[in-house]
């Protein structure tokens, strides 16, 4: 089965709590499955140092830093008209 292991902390290293449970649950699944992990990570930092660890456990390791986040959304958001949809289907602009 192939399983996409989406996590709000990034499991390594598992140091405290969250990171722990998460880091323990991702060894079970992917010794059972193929596991990509998703993570939006603090920085790039992250994505060179702790990376490769994951990349040993998991089938695909995909880690985006947030700052790369929020620089796409800075130059999208603009450009884009803010729309609300109600719930009885009206379209607010």
């Amino acid at each position: 089965m192939r399983i996409l292991f989406i996590t709000h902390r990034l499991p390594y290293p598992p140091d405290k709590g969250e990171r722990i449970r998460a880091f323990h649950e991702l060894k079970y699944l992917a010794a059972r499955h193929e596991v990509d992990l998703f993570r939006l990570a603090d920085s790039i930092n992250d994505i060179d140092n702790k990376a490769p660890y994951l990349r040993d456990i998991c089938r695909k390791v995909h880690l985006i830093a947030d700052q790369c986040i929020n620089e796409f959304v800075a130059e999208a958001v603009p450009r884009c008209e803010a729309e609300t949809v109600a719930a009885d289907g009206v379209v607010h602009r």
